[in-house]
């Protein structure tokens, strides 16, 4: 929702989530994290948004109704961004060349993290 700020999903998850799971403790490590939407809240658009508001982070919001079969493809998208806004922040490569390879999708064999098949 546009009313909604992209790092309130963090900020709930930080305060009431991480606390109640103990994600916190001794031993426990996560990384990706799926929050599925109701598949009543679709955008107008009727199409996902990606932000990636840091380095280590991507949310993938507005989906609806799209059901199991994109799961992967989601979660795959989702570590080519993030690796590519890694590389952003690195300063590996240029602003340019970030906007051109999210617009175009144009990730490499081997920019995609733990995925060991072409793009």
């Amino acid at each position: 929702s546009r009313e909604v700020h992209p790092e309130a999903p963090l900020s709930i998850f930080k305060a009431v989530l991480e606390p109640v799971l103990e994600l916190g403790s001794k031993g426990i490590e996560f990384d990706i994290i799926s929050v599925r939407s109701c598949a009543r809240g679709v955008v107008a658009n009727n199409s996902f948004n990606l932000a990636l508001p840091l380095s280590n982070t991507a949310m993938v919001y507005g989906i609806g109704g799209i059901g199991m079969t994109t799961m992967v493809s989601n979660a795959l998208l989702m570590k080519a961004a993030m690796e590519q806004r890694r590389q952003l922040s690195h300063g590996t490569i240029s602003h340019r060349a970030f906007r051109e390879k999210m617009r175009e999708s144009r990730f490499g064999d081997r920019e995609i993290p733990h995925w060991r098949h072409g793009n």
